[in-house]
């Protein structure tokens, strides 16, 4: 499973002015917070000049900056904030861990690249293509305070144009899909099963991809493929696919014609 990012919802909307902090005097913990408590998404290390984030909401604690987290990043997202693109809707909140309690570290931009690497239940684990805010806590208490971002909520939308850039090899191509559009091709990863069982109807596709619990997340079209007397050798493992997802109409469900297939 795999999907799209491209510009930073936070950083689009917020990002006022940036400044050069004083060399750090030793290894840094870059926070999901502007606290201390919370937990570390990263580390500058000593001697690293920090570029100080200027936004345009609130006021960080004394001696705490915001700064640029380099991505990718691994995050959740609520099945039903999943388009059936299985896109992340915008503005949909993307948590630290597979529970809503959990911190949100960032939310969901139009045009962004990601990549589906897992399934918890009822939350999708993403590789995040792009960087994201965090907030390091500098030596001098006297650090002039900062504006900072409030928690994003999952109803707010980007404004900023989706950028849609060349595919690369080996990386999810970014959908930018308007009404009546097909999707692009782009990876997905799951364990190919198959869905063929005497004791239930037919289903409209021979093939699904599964997460670890064994629900499906989508039907798999092999007919672009040539692999008529290979596929015993990817049935019931995880495998990694690119294709386009499409909806099967008249259901919920949703389709990848595949158009190649490995072992992952």
């Amino acid at each position: 499973m795999l999907m799209k990012i491209k510009l930073t919802f936070l950083s689009a909307l917020l990002v006022a002015a940036t400044s050069v902090a004083a060399p750090l005097p030793q290894d840094t913990s870059i926070h999901v917070r502007p606290s201390s408590s919370s937990p570390t998404i990263g580390k500058l290390g000593a001697g690293t000049e920090p570029v100080a984030v200027t936004t345009g909401y609130g006021v960080l604690p004394s001696g705490w900056i915001a700064v640029t987290v380099k991505g990718p990043h691994e995050v959740f997202v609520q099945q039903k904030d999943l388009t059936k693109s299985l896109d992340a809707k915008p503005g949909a909140p993307l948590h630290r861990e597979p529970r809503p309690e959990s911190d949100v570290l960032t939310v969901a931009a139009e045009g962004d690249q990601a990549e589906i690497i897992g399934l918890r239940g009822r939350w999708t684990q993403l590789s995040l293509k792009r960087d994201i805010l965090g907030y390091i806590q500098v030596a001098s208490a006297s650090t002039p305070s900062q504006a900072v971002p409030l928690p994003p909520p999952a109803t707010r939308a980007p404004t900023s144009a989706a950028v849609t850039p060349a595919p690369a090899t080996g990386q999810a191509v970014p959908i930018v899909q308007n009404p009546g559009e097909q999707s692009l091709p782009r990876l997905f990863q799951g364990r190919l099963t198959s869905t063929r069982n005497p004791l239930r109807p037919r289903r409209p596709y021979d093939f699904q991809l599964t997460g670890e619990g064994g629900e499906r997340y989508a039907y798999a079209d092999l007919s672009k493929l040539l692999l008529t007397e290979q596929l015993d050798k990817y049935l019931d493992r995880t495998v990694v696919v690119y294709g386009a997802a499409q909806p099967v109409p008249g259901t919920q469900d949703i389709v990848i014609v595949v158009e190649s297939l490995q072992l992952r």
